[in-house]
């Protein structure tokens, strides 16, 4: 095991004009170079914000890494995801490892090879479930030995409600309704890998699901998500993932929920990320996460299922968006059908120059990550989603696209300061833009956005 040494105090000054050596929280394995760097320093920018993590190594096992002191029991689960990137031109490599120590260590990681470089910044994530007590969650990056530097950037770690949600211990936690099946497989048995860890679910014939009882009864929206496929190398899977949210405190149950419908899904190892986002205007009792097989299609593959409560209200976008704020001109609608994400409804944001937000109120030192789906309503348009703390000048951390018609995850990380109310939302450059699935969640990674700069 590493011995881990107290972390450098930080500040957050203006970026300085060179390289900042080492990345602020993050600790240093024997053999590695690291570096945050700004944009324009390199032909690397950064994902969000202005600043990114650069790490390479010369001997195995180097790389980056931070520890978070928590009680962990059995059957907790952590999820851990990044933006990476090979920093400059070539391809190179990098892991992601979950590793949960203090007792028996247990881990669960996700690699990818091939690495675009320059901005090919490419999503990384992984979820580890606990079989024993442990003290410590650790997130680790191993870059290629050797190899080209790699961009970090985005990085965030959060407790899922999903036991076992990368069925790497079996099919332990999920139960199965009637007339179904749930196999779990390793590496190479049916054509397919594991998007991450050791083993997926192949799900037929009926619904997996976990039910949570929530305790006191509940007004949190809750997301989650999952990574699908076709089995073997057959294309044409499809299912549901559904969130939903129950309540008992009237005659009869009332169950909101809402989810997220796919098809065609393809098959040998091209796993797709799905999500759903359910509100409900009602105290709830329980939440419950599904995954759905459609029938008469090939097996449904399904690993990597995260849920989790989210900081924001109406995060699906489903039927209100009255807790939406809105700053002139901006304009904030809904489109349903074909037109939404998931859940049936999406918001539409409009109005050059004005902007769509909440105010997320949340203690002091406290780092979030914010995640999104959006795509343009027009024939393209351009939004850029942002994280500010009043009171400061400049937004905490902001990430810009240029949208077609189809959906794309925008996501940033960041970290509070003081007793400023929070805002997380959409800032309008042009054209009309939907959203949906809008996830605000504290983060158990400290500068996870590769921002915070070490003084001199």
């Amino acid at each position: 095991m590493v011995t881990v040494t107290a972390a450098v105090a930080v500040a957050t000054p203006s970026l300085a004009t060179a390289a900042w050596p080492g990345i602020a929280y993050w600790q240093q394995m024997p053999g590695t170079t690291a570096y945050q760097y700004g944009n324009g320093e390199t032909a690397t920018t950064a994902y969000e914000g202005p600043t990114y993590g650069s790490i390479s190594t010369t001997l195995s096992g180097g790389g980056i890494y931070q520890d978070k002191a928590v009680a962990v029991a059995a059957g907790d689960t952590f999820c851990a995801s990044a933006e990476v990137v090979t920093a400059g031109a070539g391809n190179g490599s990098i892991t992601l490892t979950v590793h949960l120590i203090g007792g028996v260590t247990e881990s669960s990681s996700k690699q990818l090879v091939g690495v675009p470089g320059n901005n090919g910044w490419t999503p990384i994530s992984a979820c580890v479930t606990a079989t024993g007590a442990h003290t410590t969650v650790r997130t680790q990056f191993y870059p290629g030995v050797n190899g080209p530097a790699m961009g970090i950037d985005a990085v965030d770690m959060h407790a899922s409600k999903a036991k076992n949600g990368g069925f790497n211990i079996g099919g332990t936690d999920w139960s199965v309704g009637t007339g179904g099946t749930l196999t779990t497989y390793g590496a190479g048995v049916t054509g397919n890998d594991p998007f991450e860890g050791a083993r997926f679910g192949a799900v037929t014939g009926a619904p997996v699901y976990q039910e949570f009882t929530v305790s006191p009864s509940g007004f949190e929206d809750y997301c989650a998500s999952a990574y699908v496929a076709s089995y073997g190398n057959s294309t044409g899977a499809g299912g549901s993932l559904v969130v939903s949210l129950i309540t008992n405190h009237f005659p009869f149950p009332i169950v909101t929920t809402s989810q997220k419908d796919f098809t065609s899904l393809p098959g040998g190892n091209n796993w797709t990320q799905v999500e759903a986002c359910a509100s409900s205007v009602k105290l709830y009792d329980k939440v419950r996460v599904e995954i759905v097989p459609a029938a008469g299609t090939p097996p449904l593959l399904v690993d990597a299922v995260d849920l989790h409560p989210v900081l924001d209200a109406q995060s699906g976008m489903n039927g209100a968006t009255h807790l939406w704020n809105t700053a002139a001109p901006a304009f904030l609608g809904l489109v349903t059908g074909s037109a939404a994400y998931e859940g049936g409804q999406s918001g539409a944001v409009s109005g050059v120059g004005g902007a769509v937000y909440q105010s997320i109120e949340l203690p002091n030192d406290t780092d979030v990550c914010v995640s999104a789906r959006v795509s343009a309503h027009t024939a393209s348009s351009s939004v850029t989603m942002t994280a500010r703390q009043l009171g400061q000048s400049t937004a905490s951390s902001s990430k810009g696209a240029s949208l077609t018609a189809p959906w794309r995850p925008l996501e940033l990380c960041f970290r509070l300061y003081g007793h400023f109310p929070q805002r997380v939302g959409f800032e309008i450059a042009s054209g009309t833009t939907r959203v949906d699935v809008v996830d605000v969640h504290a983060s158990l990674v400290t500068n996870g956005g590769m921002s915070l700069i070490r003084p001199n």
